[in-house]
């Protein structure tokens, strides 16, 4: 490479390795003298014939070992450093050393260590200590030589972190280490947050640190104090929702568990508050003090104090837009003590449980269940609707608010008010207000601390809790709009017949208000906004706000309204919640922003300091995400993906040359790619998500909305594009491909479920109607091809409706009695939940599945032909590869695991266990199952076996073995007892609180249900497969027996298994 050099001017550097065989030693030296020719400027090359001169090396002056501390320990030096004569004059004062390393046989060579610092002093005691140890490694002292390297390899690892926290490099997961990349981040990151000047409350520009920090207080003290307020007008519409039996839920005595939860939920890195302890800090340390913070949450909260200074936070800066003139310009981000947030953090996932019933569904945020993108996309269609009503005598207005501080300015008084409203208890209320009213601000303005600062109202953005406080806020804010729609004062937009009437869309402090466009209805919305103001602290910035009108609205009405709401009129409603709330015809334009972001992003990077795999890390987690959010409901078009993508390339690969295309780099590492994204693809995948909710969640606003305006008479997969159709609705329409494909009916009643042309056989096939059909069997349902009796197949019907092949397939598909209703799965995932993941995978592998046509397409259309040799090349590479693995496969199938000589073991005193196993026959297809109960003393007591039919996966029949055990031994009336499988993934999935929507996870409801109801004393557990010996052999057993069998007495083919483990 040529370095440039202000003082000395241009010279060359090159790494050199040269060849390890000696034979081709005269190759490498030859190879140097060619280069030596190709520049005459100043040469040093880090490797007497070219010209190059040997620099000389200080300190120890072996570079690498081998077997040290041994008798055939071997110290040699292979590395070097050597120059040019004219690189030696322009830096006559260089200095080689050779330092240590912790990871390598090669000591690295250090060129001139001039202006490096800031490391740490013990970092630097370490490396003398390893300088003094290194000339005398023998046996004696090897493993104090060892000790030390590990010493700085740990200290080393902590600068990193440092500088990694410093530089908030969350996306960070591998590739650069401790880099200029990150002092760098963090040095720019410290400049872009400095405050330069303030404009006073006189208009006065001050830029001393003394006025900025007086500027700063008392910007807070004004925006923190408290207001009188009039509540009783909106507390008298809000309605009650939280029953008893839900504040039960929520004062109810804390678990251990839900502090663990609640620490290790959050990241390592962040920010820590007045303290100075990260969450990093107590999750290491957690087995040594979670005892005590479980404890001392649990008195914090039943005492109703916090300890001094628990509740103290620290207010950081964040810049908003791109010039910061007043403190308007600064976004305040509240730093709360770790230990404070934890108990926050336990209150708000209790509060989550709940929030469904509080919260309205015209709110999206933050309540389990409903997305951000709801609104967006319901927002996006409204606007739509209204830009193509030219009809009507009355139009429709949309009305788009800016609410100022919206967080910091909510009353106390009215947050405690609410909550009583909707009926929470005076406990739990008082937990909440312990958590708001006690806290305490300090500023941080360029390092200096301003404060204390003692508020009298608002919530903290960076507080658990405030994201769920303030949407029970704003539900006053639903209420009265939903009260005066009740009494007909005003009217919601209506897309069409039998859609919802929607006449607001709330997000947090994002709003969207929809209603008729006349004086009255603008009058009585702007006395709404006044008085939730007078009630709640918020200041609604109607100068900032704007409105857009239905084009069948008049000029003289557009602007009476506007004069009565004091909002300007706007030609498009710009964004809303960060997407185009009107998509025009030239969609390029439209989403160009996109670009103009990852560009962005692209130039404020030091790429410079990157290395491959940095920029690799950054691609993955960075920029390809800047594009994912709008691509969630926004098909973005092919030619802006291809810039995108051509961009992205360009970074990847710096200054060089660009040896592979995009294509081949968004190829699955295991095909020779490096695993980044396809945009086209996972744009698909994104939009398939959206228009999964369509098909398995009929209830929620969005899918009435889009239902009634697009699929009134038939589901999602039988729409059509339809007559003047929104953007966002011809993208989920063009992702219909990614559902139709992934999707399969889950047998539960079989009465939602037609038999033809519906994907309900276990492998996803379909049965056609045939063309001559009899009317009769036209609407046959899969519940009619049900036993009378019981949830199974009439195996009479099924062979007499169709062919022989069409039939097994039907007798091959299991029904299970736990699950209970017809619902649609993703087949793709084993919880049967759509995720982008397994939908991008499906797509990346259809373009794999088509890479094999390239070389006939350049025949056809290029007449290109590979000549014999190449073939031939690639033939034998593939083949070599295929030899290597099935070598390694061999290797690592006769290497045996070490596994630890632990055995079965008897239950405590006065508990019974039950083992249970499965066995599984592709043969058969079906399933056997043994049962084994054994006394405190290991003695048998039962024995059980039972086989279903058909089942094709082993894990179903893990978890039935649970749920059958469980029934029979609720039937024997036995108590305290510890269930054990070997199947890890039922034994997790049991234990787990995510959702699972497949047949396995409904059987594991049932045995969660049923365990919570009938075995409170009792455990579910998993055991490896060899102390798991007796069930097993039952469940083996059982295929070749009859379906089900109880064993009173020991049988034979366990009965020295038992004997054994007894011992």
């Amino acid at each position: 490479m040529e370095v440039v050099d202000a003082r000395r001017g241009t010279w060359r550097l090159t790494g050199f390795y040269g060849y390890p065989g000696g034979s081709r030693r005269r190759d490498s030296w030859n190879f140097l003298r060619h280069l030596s020719h190709v520049s005459n400027i100043p040469w040093c090359i880090i490797v007497l014939d070219s010209g190059l001169i040997d620099i000389h090396m200080e300190g120890y002056q072996f570079t690498w070992f081998k077997s040290l501390g041994t008798d055939r320990d071997v110290e040699e030096k292979l590395d070097r450093t050597m120059s040019s004569e004219g690189w030696c004059q322009s830096f006559p004062n260089a200095r080689l050393e050779c330092l240590i390393v912790t990871s390598s046989d090669h000591y690295p060579l250090w060129l001139s260590k001039d202006n490096f610092q800031n490391l740490r002093k013990e970092i630097d005691k370490c490396h003398k200590r390893l300088e003094r140890a290194r000339g005398q490694v023998d046996s004696s002292n090897v493993n104090y030589f060892n000790a030390l390297k590990k010493r700085l390899s740990s200290l080393l690892v902590k600068d990193d972190l440092f500088w990694r926290q410093r530089a908030k490099t969350f996306w960070y997961k591998d590739g650069d280490l401790n880099t200029k990349y990150f002092h760098a981040s963090a040095t720019a990151r410290k400049k872009v947050n400095k405050i330069v000047s303030l404009e006073n409350t006189n208009g006065a520009v001050c830029s001393n640190s003394d006025e900025l920090n007086v500027i700063a207080r008392e910007y807070f003290v004004e925006l923190f104090q408290k207001q009188t307020s009039s509540r009783d007008a909106v507390l008298n519409v809000i309605s009650r929702s939280v029953t008893s039996d839900d504040n039960v839920a929520l004062t109810s005595p804390f678990m251990f568990e839900e502090f663990r939860e609640a620490m290790f939920s959050m990241q390592v890195d962040k920010c820590p508050g007045p303290d100075g302890f990260n969450p990093g800090f107590y999750q290491h340390f957690w087995d040594m003090c979670g005892t005590k913070i479980y404890n001392a949450g649990c008195h914090w909260l039943e005492s109703g104090m916090f300890p001094e200074n628990l509740n103290s936070t620290n207010i950081a800066l964040i810049p908003k837009g791109e010039v910061q003139t007043s403190m308007k310009d600064w976004r305040p981000i509240a730093l709360c003590n770790v230990l404070y947030k934890v108990v926050a953090k336990v209150l708000a996932n209790r509060l989550k449980v709940v929030l469904d019933k509080c919260i309205s569904e015209n709110q999206s945020a933050f309540v389990p269940g409903r997305s951000i993108l709801d609104n967006a996309m319901a927002a996006i269609e409204l606007v739509h609707y209204m830009k193509s009503k030219t009809r009507g005598r009355i139009g429709e207005v949309a009305l788009k608010l800016d609410i100022s501080k919206a967080y910091d300015r909510i009353e106390w008084d009215y947050l405690r008010d609410v909550h009583s409203a909707m009926g929470f208890s005076q406990k739990w209320i008082s937990w909440i207000m312990l958590c708001v009213e006690t806290v305490d601000y300090s500023v941080i303005i360029n390092g200096n601390v301003v404060g204390p600062i003692v508020p009298g109202r608002g919530l903290r953005q960076g507080d658990p809790l405030s994201p769920y406080l303030f949407i029970i806020c704003a539900e006053g804010l639903s209420a009265l709009i939903r009260k005066a729609e009740t009494i007909g004062d005003i009217h919601g937009v209506k897309i069409c017949r039998n859609a919802p009437i929607i006449s607001h869309l709330l997000f947090a402090d994002d709003c969207f208000l929809f209603f008729k466009a006349s004086d009255h209805e603008a009058l009585v919305m702007k006395n709404i906004l006044a008085t939730y103001e007078e009630a709640s602290g918020q200041t609604i910035n109607l100068q900032k706000s704007e409105f857009y009108c239905s084009r069948n609205v008049t000029s003289s009405v557009k602007d009476s309204v506007a004069s009565i709401l004091g909002v300007q009129q706007v030609l498009g409603t710009g964004k809303y919640l960060g997407l185009p709330s009107m998509v025009g015809r030239s969609r390029k334009s439209t989403f160009k922003f996109v670009k103009d972001r990852i560009w962005k992003k692209i130039n404020s990077w030091s790429s410079k300091y990157l290395s491959q795999a940095g920029r690799e890390i950054l691609i993955k987690s960075v920029l390809q995400s800047i594009s994912f959010y709008v691509m969630s409901i926004f098909l973005i078009s092919s030619s802006l993906c291809d810039e995108i993508e051509k961009m992205t390339n360009s970074f990847w690969w710096g200054h060089n040359k660009e040896f592979k295309t995009w294509d081949r780099l968004s190829m699955p590492k295991n095909v020779g790619g490096l695993g980044f994204k396809s945009i086209s693809a996972f744009n698909y995948a994104m939009l398939g998500k959206q228009a999964w909710k369509f098909m398995t969640n009929p209830g929620c606003l969005i899918t009435r909305l889009f239902k009634a305006r697009y699929f009134p008479r038939s589901d999602f997969l039988q729409s059509n594009i339809g007559h003047n159709p929104s953007y966002v609705w011809r993208s989920f329409w063009s992702a219909k491909f990614i559902v139709r494909d992934g999707h399969k009916w889950s047998i539960g009643s079989g009465h939602n479920i037609s038999i033809w042309d519906q994907k309900w056989l276990v492998n996803g096939a379909v049965i056609s109607k045939p063309p001559n059909l009899a009317e009769e069997l036209h609407h046959l349902n899969v519940s009619d091809l049900f036993g009378d009796d019981d949830k199974h197949w009439n195996v009479n019907l099924v062979n007499s409706l169709f062919d022989t092949s069409v039939a097994d397939m039907v007798l091959s598909t299991p029904l299970f009695n736990s699950v209970i209703h017809d619902k649609i799965i993703w087949r793709y995932e084993k919880d049967g939940i759509y995720s982008v993941k397994s939908a991008y995978r499906q797509c990346v592998e259809h373009i794999i599945d088509t890479t094999h046509l390239q070389h006939r397409n350049n025949k056809l259309w290029r007449n290109e032909v590979e000549s014999v040799n190449v073939v031939c090349d690639r033939g034998i590479n593939l083949l070599t590869g295929w030899n290597h693995a099935q070598e390694m496969k061999q290797k690592q199938s006769s290497i045996q695991p070490t596994i630890a000589g632990t055995r079965w073991s008897k239950p405590s005193i006065g508990r019974y266990k039950c083992n249970i196993n499965a066995s599984f026959s592709t043969i058969l297809n079906k399933v056997g199952i043994g049962v084994c109960i054994r006394d405190d003393q290991g003695s048998f007591v039962l024995a059980k076996t039972e086989w279903f039919s058909p089942i094709t996966n082993v894990d179903i029949g893990e978890a039935l073995g649970l749920l059958h055990a469980m029934k029979w031994i609720q039937d024997l009336q036995l108590e305290h007892v510890n269930f054990e499988l070997d199947s890890q993934i039922v034994v997790t999935k049991f234990h787990s609180k995510n959702r699972d929507e497949s047949e396995l996870g409904d059987i594991i409801k049932d045995c969660r249900t049923m365990f919570n109801t009938h075995f409170r004393n009792s455990r579910v557990e998993f055991i490896r497969r060899q102390d798991n010996e007796v069930a097993h052999v039952l469940a083996r057993e059982v295929i070749s027996l009859a379906s089900f069998h109880i064993f009173i007495d020991v049988t034979l083919c366990i009965r020295d298994i038992i004997m054994n483990e007894m011992e």
